[in-house]
C-alpha cells in the first residue's frame, strides 16, 4: 500500500533533485509522469554519462534549446516521446525514481516508458529525427530490461525512420552556412554516426556483422578536436570545482574510426566462416587488422588513453578498442600463434593474449571504480563484464579435472582471478539493469554445458537465491521463447552433441536466418537449464 505521506516525500524529492541538477528543464508539456526536478535529474544524467560516448545521437544544445522553448509544435530537436524515452532509459539506475517508488509504490521508469509508447502513435505519423531517436531510445530501454529480442521492432524501425529521412533530405543539399540548415545538418549527422556506432557495440552482443552501413556523411563537428584539457559539462575547461564527471573533446570522432574497423572485422569473421578459419589467408588478414587497431591507439591524444586520463569516455574507448580485439582473437584456435603488433617479430597464442586483455579490462574498470564509483555510471560499464566473462569460460578448467588448459603453470589461478574480480561488478549493476540477471545466468550456463569449473570465489557474485531464479522461471513460463536476443561467444568443439570444427574456432556455426552469427545463443542455453532443474 502506498505510504499517506507519499505526496508530502515526493515533492520534496522533487525540490532536492532540481536543486541537484546539472541541466533544469521544464516537465511540462513534454510529460506528465513527473515535475521539473525527476525530469530535470534523468536528463542532466543521460548527458552526463550516456550521450557523451555511446549515446551520441541526440545534440545536447538543440534538445534542451527546444525543451525548454515549452513548445512541442515548433520544436524540431525535442519531442514528448524523446524526453519520455530518455527519462525512461535513466530511471533504471535513479536514486531519485528509486526514492519516489519506496515511498509511493510508483514506478516512474515505468510510467515514464508507457506514456513514450502513447505519444509514439501520433509522432509515428511524421517520419522526424526526434521519432527516430526516440524509438531508438525505447529499444534501448527494452534492452536493458532483458526483452530486446521483443523490443526489436523499435530498433529496425529507427533505422528505417532514418534512411527514409536521409533520402527526403540529403545532408549535403543542407547548407552549413545558414544556421538553421547547419543545426538540421548536424543533427541529422549525429544520429546516422550515433546509431551506426552502437549498432557496431550491439552487433557484439548479437555476434554478427552491423545491419547498418557505414554512414556515408561527414563525421560529427569536433570529431577532429584534441584538447589539452577535459571540459565540463557545460564546455568550460574542468578543474577542482566542476561538476563531474570530466569530458574528453575528440572522442566521438576516435570511436567513429574504431566502429569502421570493428564492421570490417565482423565482416571478416562472418565470411571467412565459410572458408577456413585460421588459415594462411585469414591470419594474414587478422594481423593487418591488429596493425590498423595498434595504429589507432598510438595516434591518441594522451587525453583520450585511460592510463594518463582516467575518465568515463576514456574507460569506454579501451573496453571498445578490446571488443575489436576480442572479435579478432575468439574465432582463432586456442593454441593459434599470432604476430601481436607493434612488434612483429614474436607471436603470442590466442589464449595468452585473451587473457591479457581481459587483464587490461579488469584493471581499468577497478581503477574506475575507486575514481568515479557506480552511484551513477554508464551502462556501458557492462559491456567490460561481458566481454571478460564470455571470453575468460573456454580457458576456465575442465569441471572433472584441476588441471587448466593453458601451458602456463599459474594460469589456472589468473583466470579464476580475473573471472572473480570481474564478476564482483555483477550485483552492482544488476540491482539497477535486469538485464544483467539473465546475462550472466547465460554464462553459468555455458560454463556448465561446456563442463568448465566456475571459480567458487565467483559463485556468490552469479548464483541465484530462489526467489530470483523462481523469477526467472516464471518470465520462461510466460513466455514461449524467451524475449532476450544475446549470442555467447565459445568454442564449438567446447560444445557437446554440437560436433567438433575442422578449426577449432571460438565460434559456433550460425543458423539459417541468424545473418552470420557466429556464436551462442543465450536464450536457448537458458531454455535447457530451466529444463534440467
Amino acid at each position: 500500500m502506498p505510504d499517506p505521506g507519499a505526496g508530502g516525500q515526493q515533492t520534496a524529492i522533487e525540490a532536492e533533485a532540481l536543486a541537484g541538477s546539472l541541466i533544469t528543464v521544464p516537465a511540462r508539456p513534454w510529460t506528465s509522469v513527473a515535475d521539473d526536478g525527476i525530469v530535470s535529474t534523468l536528463i542532466s544524467a543521460f548527458f552526463k554519462w550516456d550521450e557523451p560516448f555511446a549515446y551520441s545521437y541526440v545534440v545536447r544544445d538543440l534538445f534542451v534549446s527546444d525543451m525548454r522553448g515549452r513548445a512541442p509544435s515548433q520544436a524540431k530537436y525535442c519531442s514528448p516521446l524523446l524526453v519520455n524515452a530518455l527519462c525512461a532509459a535513466r530511471s533504471f539506475q535513479s536514486d531519485r525514481v528509486k526514492q519516489v517508488q519506496k515511498a509511493s509504490g510508483i514506478d516512474l521508469g515505468q510510467q515514464f516508458f508507457a506514456e513514450a509508447k502513447k505519444h509514439l502513435d501520433a509522432e509515428l505519423l511524421k517520419p522526424c529525427l526526434t521519432t527516430a531517436q526516440g524509438l531508438f531510445t525505447l529499444y534501448l530501454c527494452m534492452f536493458s530490461e532483458g526483452t530486446n529480442g521483443a523490443g526489436a521492432l523499435y530498433r529496425f524501425a529507427a533505422y528505417e525512420m532514418l534512411q527514409r529521412m536521409k533520402a527526403e533530405c540529403p545532408v549535403v543539399k543542407l547548407d552549413p552556412s545558414l544556421h538553421h540548415e547547419a543545426q538540421q545538418r548536424e543533427a541529422m549527422i549525429r544520429t546516422a554516426w550515433g546509431f551506426y556506432v552502437f549498432e557496431c557495440f550491439l552487433s557484439n552482443t548479437y555476434q554478427t556483422p552491423p545491419i547498418l552501413p557505414p554512414p556515408t556523411v561527414p563525421k560529427p563537428l569536433g570529431c577532429g578536436e584534441a584538447s589539452a584539457s577535459n571540459v565540463d559539462i557545460n564546455g568550460h575547461p574542468y578543474g577542482l570545482l566542476s561538476p563531474g564527471p570530466p569530458m574528453v573533446p575528440g572522442v566521438l570522432g576516435v570511436l567513429c574510426d574504431a566502429a569502421l574497423l570493428y564492421h570490417r572485422i565482423m565482416a571478416h569473421n562472418s565470411k571467412v566462416r565459410l572458408t577456413r578459419t585460421g588459415g594462411a589467408a585469414d591470419m594474414d588478414a587478422r594481423a593487418e587488422f591488429f596493425s590498423e587497431l595498434a595504429t589507432l591507439k598510438s595516434s591518441l591524444h594522451p587525453r583520450m588513453r585511460y592510463g594518463t586520463n582516467p575518465t568515463p569516455q576514456t574507460l569506454y574507448l579501451q573496453l571498445y578498442f578490446s571488443v575489436i580485439a576480442y572479435n579478432l582473437v575468439r574465432p582463432l584456435p586456442a593454441t593459434a600463434r599470432i604476430p601481436y603488433p607493434p612488434e612483429r617479430s614474436g607471436f603470442i597464442t590466442a589464449s595468452i593474449l585473451i587473457v591479457q586483455l581481459c587483464a587490461a579490462d579488469v584493471r581499468c574498470m577497478e581503477s574506475y571504480v575507486r575514481i568515479w564509483g557506480l552511484a551513477e555510471y554508464s551502462p556501458m560499464f557492462f559491456t567490460g563484464i561481458w566481454n571478460v566473462t564470455t571470453s575468460l569460460v573456454p580457458l576456465l578448467p575442465d569441471s572433472s579435472s584441476s588441471h587448466d588448459i593453458a601451458s602456463a603453470p599459474d594460469s589456472a589461478g589468473k583466470v579464476a582471478d580475473l573471472f572473480t574480480r570481474v564478476c564482483a561488478f555483477v550485483p552492482i549493476l544488476e540491482r539497477d539493469y535486469p538485464v544483467v540477471w539473465p546475462a550472466m545466468q547465460g554464462v553459468l550456463a555455458l560454463a556448465r554445458k561446456t563442463r568448465k569449473a566456475v571459480p567458487q570465489a565467483a559463485r556468490p557474485y552469479l548464483e541465484e537465491g530462489t526467489g530470483r531464479w523462481q523469477h526467472v522461471r516464471q518470465r520462461w513460463d510466460n513466455f514461449k521463447d524467451l524475449p532476450i536476443n544475446l549470442a555467447l561467444p565459445v568454442q564449438d568443439r567446447l560444445l557437446p552433441g554440437e560436433g567438433e570444427s575442422e578449426d577449432g574456432s571460438w565460434g559456433m556455426p550460425g543458423e539459417e536466418g541468424t545473418g552470420g552469427r557466429v556464436g551462442c545463443d543465450l536464450a536457448g542455453l537458458l531454455r535447457d537449464w530451466i529444463g534440467d532443474t
